[in-house]
């Protein structure tokens, strides 16, 4: 459950690190577009949402991998409460982003799921 849980951090890390990244370089690139926009009157509130939303996934995404090493030292309830914020901080903002970290809904079962490290006595 542990590497299961590591992998799936890893793959949910990059692909939510990747929209974050893409939605902020989109809006950064259309900045003057959306002023003029906004100057006209136009509701540009689902864009903020969606800028913000992309802040969140580029902050879970790097939760996700402390998540993911915390689960492999045997705090997996630890790793699926970091996972689970992960997920749902950015939905809030734009519920689209639950494709992509859905992936880190699965690692989140996973490291959840992990027995916690035993100690062996001596």
């Amino acid at each position: 459950m542990k590497v299961a849980s590591l992998v799936f951090c890893i793959l949910g890390a990059l692909a939510a690190g990747a929209l974050g990244v893409i939605w902020i370089l989109d809006a950064a690139a259309n900045h003057a577009l959306i002023d003029t926009a906004a100057s006209m009157g136009q509701d540009t509130s689902e864009l903020d949402a969606l800028v913000r939303a992309a802040y969140l996934l580029l902050v879970g995404g790097v939760g996700a991998i402390v998540a993911g090493v915390l689960t492999m030292k045997g705090k997996g309830k630890v790793g699926g409460i970091i996972l689970a914020v992960a997920v749902i901080a950015p939905a809030v903002f734009a519920p689209k982003t639950l494709i992509v970290t859905s992936l880190l809904i699965l690692a989140a079962v996973f490291a959840l799921l992990a027995k916690p490290r035993t100690t062996v006595a001596a």
